[in-house]
C-alpha cells in the first residue's frame, strides 16, 4: 500500500500519466498468477480499490492473494451485482509489480468499482469477474464451492442495484423508501402504528396508489439484481447487508423493513394482478431465507473479529439437508426457476452452497450428498441438467422433481392454442422429464407451497395422490429414459383454454394504452368462462367424487385444494358465497358490454365506470372495502389458475369423473397416471416411439388423500390388473 497516491496532488499526477500511457502504447492485458491448489489455504482473491477523486475516471485497484481463513486474512466487502451483459467494454487499472495492466470489465461493474471508491484510504472488495479468473473454467468450477465461505466470512456484501436512471426515477423510488422507513422509526420508537394511506396530510401521507413515485420504485424493485441466481446465497449468508444505487445508500434492514410495510399495507391497494407485488414478494422470499439462515447458524463462522456464536437450529423440515437446517433441495429448486445467471449452469450450482451445512455431529453435507454433479464449465448444459436430475430423483425416492419439470417447458415447446416458445439448441435433445432450467417459470408449481417454510403449516397443503408409496427410479442404461410404474386415472375429455394473467392498467391512459388493456382483459374474461365451462361449475347436481355441490369443487379446483391459501379470515365454507358475488360484479357486466359490440376503447371507459358503480355498491350493501371481500377471494383463487388449463376426464370406458387443473400443455387425448412416489398425478402422452412425454404435473380434486391409490392398489394386489409401466423420453 505504499504506493497509494494519498492526496489529490497525486492522484491527479497518476491520472495524466496513466491517459498519456494509455495513447504511448496500446495497453496490456492483466495476467492472472493461479491461486493456491493447498486446499488446507483455501486461497482467493482480493480487490483492492486504491483511493481516487470520484471525478476522475480509472479506477485503480491491485489485486491480492490472500487465505479464506486464518492469520493473513483481512477484513474485505464482498460485492452483490449483475453483471449487466456478456459485453466487456469498460476497464480499469491494475498495478502490477513493475507496470500497471488493464482488465476489462462490464458497464455495470464499472461503474459499481466507480463508485466505491474512497477518497482517502483503499476498499477492500471481493468481486467474482475480478477476483475468479473468467478463462480458467477449473478454476471457476473450483471457487463455486467457496463462494458460500467467502460471504460467509466478508464483513458484509455490497448490493449493487445499478447507476441511477437518466430520469431521476430510482432516485425517487429509493427517496420513497427512505420517507417510509424514516416514519416507520418514528412510530416504532414512539409505539404509534399507523396506515400511512390514511394520514390526510404532513411528512406522514403517502402519495395515492396512481401516483408515478409507485411506479418508480417498482421500476427500482424490477432491476436485473432482484432475479439473478446468485443472489439467494449471496443474502443468506452475508454477515450484513448494505444497497447501493447511484450514490445513494442504505442498510438492507432499512429497504426491506420499507419494502415491507408496503407489501403488507399496500399491496391489495395497489392491484392484484401488478407485476410490482411479484417483486415485493420475491424481497420476502429473499428476505425470509436470510432470517432462517441467520437464526439457524447456517452462517459459515468467519475468522477474527468476525466470529459468532452460532444459533441452534430449529425444527427439522421435511426433506432438508441432512443437517436438519437451511433451505432443503426442493426449496432450493423453487427458488432457483425465477432466477437469472449469464451461464446456464448456474442456475443449479449457484445454490449449491446453500445445501451445504454442517451436521449436529460435526459431518460437512455438500452438493454431492444429493446426486448433484460437480461444478463444470466445460460440460454443457443440457449434461448437467440430466445428471441432476437423475441423482436428485435417486436421492429423494420420489417425484417431486417432476412438479419442477412442468413448469419449464412452455416457453420451448409449441402450446396447444397456437403460440410458441423456443429454446437454444444446447437444450433441444432434453428429454421430457429433466427440468430445463434455462427456461424459468411462469406457473407456481403446486408444491411450492408444500416444501417453502415461509408458510405455516396451515397454509401448506398436503398432496399425497400415491399415499405413503415410495419409488425407486430406474433408467436405461444411457440415463436417458425414466421408467415409472402406476395406474391410469382416466384420459382428458376436455381442456379450457389457457389463462393468462390479466393485462395490468398502467398509468397512461392514451386511446391506444386503453384498447390494448381491453383486448387483453376481454381474452382474460373469455378464458375464465371456458374454465367455467370446463370445470361445469353451473350444472346441476353434486361433484361425485367429493359429494360437494359443483361451484364448491369448482373453486376448490382453482386454488389446488390449499384451504389455506384463501387468506386470513377466509374459509372455503365462505368462499362459495364471495365467488358468487365476484363473478355477478365483472363477469357479467363483462359479458353485457361484449353483447354490444363496443369498440375497445369504448369498452374501456364503460368497463370502469360499471366497476366503480358495482364497487361502491358492494361496500354499501356489505362493508367491503374495493380490496377486499370478493376480489381478494378472487385473486386467491386464481393464483394457481395462472398458465394453467381445466380439465376434465374421462375413464377407459368414456365415462367422465373428474376436474382439475393440468399444465398448459395438455390436450383432450392426453393420459391422467397416478404413479408410485408421486404427490400429484401425472399428464402423459404417447409418443411415436412407443414411449411417453411427460406433459407435466395436474391437480385432480378429490384425489389428494392418496385413497383412490389404495383403491387401485387393493385391486392390483387381488387380480394383477391396472397397473402399468410408463417409460418417460
Amino acid at each position: 500500500m505504499a504506493d497509494t497516491p494519498t492526496d489529490e496532488y497525486h492522484v491527479q499526477s497518476r491520472e495524466r500519466a496513466w491517459q498519456q500511457h494509455c495513447h504511448d502504447e496500446e495497453r496490456q492485458p492483466y495476467g492472472y498468477t493461479p491461486l493456491s491448489t493447498d486446499p488446507t489455504r483455501k486461497e482467493i482473491r482480493l480487490l483492492e480499490i486504491l483511493p481516487s477523486n470520484s471525478s476522475f475516471h480509472v479506477v485503480y485497484c491491485k489485486i491480492h492473494h490472500v487465505p479464506l481463513h486464518g492469520p493473513e486474512w483481512r477484513p474485505y466487502e464482498a460485492l452483490s451485482y449483475c453483471w449487466g451483459g456478456s459485453s466487456l467494454g469498460r476497464w480499469i487499472a491494475i498495478h502490477g509489480d513493475a507496470s500497471m495492466r488493464y482488465l476489462n470489465v462490464t458497464d455495470n461493474l464499472y461503474f459499481a468499482l466507480w463508485r466505491l471508491r474512497d477518497p482517502s484510504e483503499s476498499r477492500w472488495m471481493w468481486v467474482d469477474a475480478v477476483c475468479i479468473n473468467q478463462n480458467d473454467s477449473a478454476e471457476k468450477a473450483s471457487q463455486v464451492l467457496v463462494m458460500r465461505d467467502i460471504y460467509a466470512s466478508s464483513k458484509r456484501a455490497v448490493i449493487w442495484l445499478g447507476e441511477k436512471d437518466g430520469d431521476g426515477s430510482s432516485e425517487r423510488g429509493l427517496e420513497l423508501v427512505f420517507r417510509v422507513h424514516t416514519i416507520l422509526n418514528f412510530d416504532k420508537t414512539n409505539n404509534v402504528k399507523r396506515d400511512l394511506f390514511k394520514q390526510t396530510d404532513g411528512p406522514s401521507k403517502l402519495p395515492p396508489p396512481t401516483f408515478r413515485l409507485w411506479w418508480d420504485l417498482f421500476a427500482l424493485l424490477n432491476r436485473s439484481w432482484f432475479s439473478r441466481a446468485w443472489i439467494v446465497q449471496e443474502l443468506a449468508v452475508s454477515p450484513d447487508l448494505l444497497v447501493l444505487c447511484g450514490y445513494h445508500q442504505l442498510p438492507w434492514t432499512h429497504f426491506w423493513g420499507a419494502i415491507n410495510y408496503l407489501g403488507e399495507i399496500a399491496g391489495l391497494k395497489l392491484g392484484a394482478y401488478s407485476s410490482a407485488l411479484q417483486r415485493l414478494q420475491l424481497c420476502a422470499n429473499l428476505d425470509q431465507i436470510r432470517k432462517q439462515y441467520q437464526q439457524q447458524g447456517q452462517t459459515s463462522e468467519p475468522p477474527g473479529d468476525q466470529q459468532q456464536e452460532r444459533v441452534g437450529s430449529g425444527d427439522e423440515q421435511e426433506e432438508t439437508s441432512q443437517s436438519g437446517v437451511g433451505l432443503s433441495v426442493m426449496e432450493a429448486l423453487m427458488y432457483s426457476q425465477k432466477a437469472e445467471a449469464t451461464m446456464p449452469q448456474d442456475r443449479l450450482f449457484a445454490f449449491y452452497g446453500l445445501l451445504s451445512a454442517h451436521t449436529t455431529e460435526g459431518q460437512t453435507v455438500v452438493h454431492r450428498d444429493f446426486g448433484l454433479p460437480d461444478p463444470n464449465y466445460l460440460v454443457p448444459a443440457a449434461e448437467i441438467y440430466r445428471q441432476a436430475a437423475v441423482g436428485l430423483m435417486q436421492h429423494l425416492g420420489n417425484l417431486d422433481l417432476l412438479s419442477v419439470t412442468s413448469i419449464t417447458r412452455e416457453r420451448w415447446r409449441p402450446l396447444p392454442d397456437g403460440t410458441t416458445g423456443q429454446v437454444g439448441d444446447e437444450m433441444a435433445g432434453l428429454p421430457t422429464w429433466v427440468p430445463n432450467w434455462t427456461a424459468g417459470g411462469l406457473t407456481e408449481p403446486f408444491l411450492w407451497r408444500h416444501f417453502l417454510t415461509e408458510f405455516r403449516p396451515e397454509q401448506r397443503p398436503t398432496y399425497r395422490a400415491s399415499g405413503d408409496s415410495a419409488y425407486a427410479p430406474e433408467f436405461d442404461a444411457t440415463g436417458q429414459r425414466l421408467r415409472l410404474r402406476g395406474h391410469v386415472l382416466g384420459i382428458i375429455g376436455r381442456a379450457s383454454q389457457v389463462v393468462r394473467p390479466p393485462p395490468k392498467q398502467e398509468l397512461d391512459l392514451s386511446p391506444i394504452s386503453r384498447a390494448n388493456w381491453a383486448r387483453g382483459y376481454l381474452e382474460y374474461q373469455r378464458a375464465l368462462r371456458s374454465c367455467e365451462d370446463v370445470g361445469g361449475m353451473w350444472e346441476p347436481g353434486n361433484y361425485s367424487v367429493t359429494g360437494e355441490s359443483r361451484i364448491r369443487a369448482y373453486c376448490q379446483t382453482l386454488h389446488g385444494g390449499a384451504d389455506g391459501f384463501l387468506g386470513e379470515g377466509i374459509t372455503i365454507d365462505n368462499v362459495e358465497f364471495f365467488f358468487r358475488i365476484w363473478h355477478l360484479s365483472h363477469m357479467v357486466p363483462a359479458r353485457i358490454l361484449q353483447i354490444l359490440r363496443l369498440d375497445t376503447v369504448g369498452f374501456f371507459v364503460l368497463w370502469t365506470m360499471a366497476l366503480s358503480l358495482l364497487t361502491m355498491l358492494r361496500v354499501k350493501v356489505f362493508g367491503w372495502p374495493s380490496a377486499a371481500g370478493p376480489d381478494m377471494v378472487f385473486t386467491y383463487l386464481t393464483t394457481r389458475l395462472a398458465h394453467r388449463r381445466v380439465i376434465n376426464t374421462e375413464d377407459q370406458h368414456g365415462r367422465g369423473g373428474y376436474i382439475g387443473l393440468g399444465p398448459p400443455l395438455a390436450q383432450p387425448e392426453d393420459t391422467i397416471v397416478i404413479c408410485m412416489g408421486g404427490k400429484l398425478p401425472l399428464v402423459l402422452r404417447p409418443s411415436s416411439e412407443g414411449a411417453w412425454e411427460f406433459i407435466g404435473e395436474c391437480y385432480i380434486h378429490g384425489l389428494q388423500d392418496g385413497r383412490k391409490w389404495e383403491a387401485l392398489e387393493s385391486k392390483r394386489g387381488a387380480d394383477k390388473e391396472g397397473e402399468t409401466e410408463f417409460w418417460l423420453i
